[in-house]
């Protein structure tokens, strides 16, 4: 099996392990509370317009507690028939709370990418309610760095039904800068299954850039 296809399957298995072992709690040792899930997409698109994958592909996540207000984190992507954009995420995360309504998440990552440099991002999340704002500094091997800002509106207009409206600039990479806009959505066909959709376009870039509109459908499956 390709190697990548194999470490972006990584998160998934280790969470499913550990969902199954939630079902053998005790009183004394009760297991950490894995999750993790599984997304088919049309493809894989980055934030900032850059296609990573421009065919379906399968990606897998996991999350281990480690403590009350940190995590090991794991990302993978792999093409469902291509190793272009291959990708798997290693990092960790902490939380904490300012008050009642307002949560600061700080995550370093390093990304492991197929036919390039290997990067790392360190990121600082504020989240307040509905809203959020990121601020990710990526520094690539051998390669320019990049700063990268977002800020994103949540909406629940059912209970099964969820609405994301997010906007990105990004300066660095050694490309144009760029700003993109977005929504994202979900619907809820049980409690673990969603249907996903996603379309991002460019409201500024800089003269000679290509990247424009993309839509992205898919069905996410997460426990």
């Amino acid at each position: 099996m390709n190697k990548f296809l194999a470490v972006s399957f990584g998160a998934l298995a280790l969470a499913a392990a550990g969902n199954a072992a939630q079902g053998q709690t005790t009183e004394v040792n009760p297991a950490p509370a894995f999750s993790g899930g599984v997304d088919f997409k049309s493809r894989y698109v980055l934030g900032d317009l850059l296609v990573g994958t421009a065919e379906p592909v399968v990606q897998g996540w996991g999350s281990l507690p480690l403590g009350e207000h940190c995590s090991l984190e794991a990302w993978g992507s792999h093409g469902i028939s291509t190793s272009a954009g291959a990708e798997l995420d290693i990092g960790g995360k902490c939380h904490g709370s300012l008050d009642n309504q307002t949560q600061v998440e700080l995550s370093v990552l390093r990304y492991v990418l197929h036919g390039t440099d290997d990067m790392t991002a360190i990121s600082a999340t504020l989240r307040r309610g509905p809203l959020y704002v990121s601020v990710s500094q990526y520094v690539w091997d051998r390669n320019p760095d990049a700063t990268q800002v977002e800020v994103g509106y949540t909406i629940a207009p059912t209970e099964r039904f969820r609405l994301r409206a997010v906007a990105t600039y990004e300066t660095g990479f050694g490309i144009p800068n760029i700003l993109v806009g977005g929504a994202e959505a979900s619907y809820s066909l049980t409690s673990h299954l969603s249907i996903t959709g996603s379309i991002y376009t460019p409201i500024y870039h800089g003269a000679g850039d290509t990247r424009g509109t993309e839509a992205i459908f898919g069905l996410s499956y997460s426990f």
